[in-house]
């Protein structure tokens, strides 16, 4: 009998030890997790540190050709005519040509890369102010769109940031007076480039870019214009 009363006790004191030290096992796991050697940090994105290595990198050159520092525009690869067109260019181009996701300078700078996004921002930019004048003087969305290039959600959205409405009813046939003074109009800006020839018009007769393109949709057989479909 004793001896079974001492088997039972140690039996029940190892367990309690086993499961003190199962315990204690358990609290280090929870205290300590396991690091794993290939974790990243989070919060921090590979492609905005790229984006900031880019920027960092487009402001230098602009920083180096206003200081007139050749030595260092050759050092990042630059040519002149580039910096100069980077330095003219503005600020928020300059941000949006820096945002892109891909390194545009290792050792050597990739100018084509550079002039490239520059040259696609600038005319972006310029497409988006001349959208913004054909709005103004009464043009409908779609052949906004059409005319330069832009999307026409974005069309849309430019209408909403500087407060122009979509044109909603039919427009007007344009009167004798009208059409003699937009006939008139037409040929003395013959050589004006076709986006701002509409607005020279509109401008010149007071008419509406949409009812001009109206008629002249309609009656372009009669005179020798161009007129986007």
């Amino acid at each position: 009998m004793n001896n079974n009363k001492k088997c039972s006790t140690q039996q029940n004191t190892q367990t309690t030890q086993g499961a003190n030290q199962m315990s204690e096992i358990d609290d280090t796991e929870r205290e300590e997790p396991k690091k794993s050697p290939e974790q990243k940090p989070s919060g921090v994105k590979a492609c905005a540190v790229i984006s900031q290595l880019n920027r960092t990198y487009l402001h230098a050159i602009i920083k180096a050709y206003e200081d007139h520092d050749l030595a260092l525009l050759n050092a990042l690869g630059i040519s002149p005519p580039l910096a100069d067109k980077l330095a003219s260019a503005p600020f928020h181009i300059i941000e949006r040509v820096g945002s892109f996701r891909a390194p545009i300078a290792g050792f050597v700078a990739d100018s084509l890369v550079i002039e490239r996004l520059l040259n696609h921002n600038l005319n972006h930019a310029e497409n988006v102010k001349k959208a913004d004048e054909l709005l103004r003087y009464g043009a409908n969305f779609d052949f906004t769109a059409k005319l330069t290039g832009l999307a026409y959600a974005e069309v849309t959205l430019r209408a909403t940031v500087t407060g122009m409405a979509q044109p909603g009813s039919r427009p007007r046939t344009l009167t004798d007076e009208e059409w003699a003074a937009a006939d008139a109009a037409w040929q003395a800006t013959r050589k004006t480039p076709l986006i701002e020839r509409w607005i020279d018009v509109a401008k010149l007769t007071g008419i509406t870019i949409r009812r001009l393109h109206a008629a002249y949709r309609k009656y372009d057989y009669l005179i020798d214009i161009d007129v986007t479909e």
